[in-house]
């Protein structure tokens, strides 16, 4: 699996419109899943997080016409450009504590995140 972590921050004022943008999203092709995080500083300051099921999956959607104006829709709503930071995701693990989490090592970046059990089942039975 690859993907990206990236650290941004809201325009004060815009947040709804910034998550209603990213509702009406559609996955792309070879993506397993995305995350997204209010930081408790109460700044505007979002991390999200993105999982492919390959690095070819993430390049091909990064390369998408449809992806660039995505991004140009998600920048009226930001202070500045996304902090990205591209890798591997190398150790997930399943608990189903009510809820599936998936637990994400990648780079020097840990986060547990909430994950649909299918995808967490599927996850389990390749590793």
């Amino acid at each position: 699996m690859y993907g990206t972590i990236f650290n941004m921050q809201v325009k004060s004022g815009h947040e709804q419109a910034f998550l209603d943008l990213l509702e009406d999203q559609d996955p792309p092709e070879g993506m397993l899943g995305w995350f997204l995080m209010k930081a408790s500083s109460d700044d505007g300051q979002m991390i999200g997080v993105a999982v492919f099921e390959s690095k070819e999956a993430h390049i091909a959607n990064a390369n998408r016409p449809e992806q660039h104006e995505s991004f140009v829709k998600m920048m009226e709503h930001l202070v500045s450009e996304p902090e990205w930071n591209d890798g591997e995701y190398i150790m997930g693990r399943c608990f189903n504590l009510g809820i599936e989490l998936f637990w994400v090592l990648s780079v020097s970046s840990c986060f547990y995140l909430s994950y649909i059990h299918s995808r967490c089942r599927a996850f389990r039975e390749e590793t």
